[in-house]
C-alpha cells in the first residue's frame, strides 16, 4: 500500500536519502525541498507549515531534524534536539497522526556527547 509519509529535514544528508527510497518505493512523500527537490504528492510542506499546523494530512512523520556538524552550545542542542522535538510530537497528537520516526543526525550517534544527557 501507498504510504503519505511527511519528511521533516528533507534537505539534510538523512532526510535527502530518505526520501529518495521512499519516492523509488512508491509512496507520496511530503518534504522540504532539498537536494532532490522532492514535490512528488504535491506543494512541498516545510518545517514551518508543520508546525503551523497547515502541512497535509500524513500517515506517517519521519524526523531527520538534526545538528550534524560543528560544535554547538548546549541551548542549541536542546532548542533543535529537545524542544522542537516536543512541538512535533504536540502537533502530530493534535492532528492524530500515531506514526513517528525519529532519525535525527549521525551527529546523534557520533558526535557530541551532549546527546547523552538527554
Amino acid at each position: 500500500p501507498v504510504i503519505r509519509v511527511g519528511v521533516l529535514g528533507a534537505s539534510g544528508y538523512v532526510g535527502s536519502h530518505t526520501c529518495r527510497h521512499l519516492n523509488e518505493s512508491g509512496h507520496e512523500v511530503y518534504a522540504d525541498p532539498g537536494p532532490e527537490r522532492v514535490r512528488k504528492a504535491g506543494e512541498p510542506v516545510l518545517l514551518d507549515d508543520f508546525l503551523a499546523g497547515e502541512a497535509p494530512r500524513v500517515d506517517v512523520v519521519v524526523n531527520c531534524i538534526g545538528l550534524a556538524h560543528g560544535r554547538y552550545a548546549e541551548a542549541e542542542y536542546e532548542r533543535v534536539e529537545i524542544n522542537l522535538l516536543r512541538q512535533i510530537l504536540v502537533l502530530m497528537r493534535n492532528k492524530e497522526i500515531r506514526k513517528f520516526l525519529h532519525v535525527s543526525s549521525a551527529a546523534a550517534q557520533y558526535g557530541s556527547n551532549l546527546y547523552a544527557r538527554y
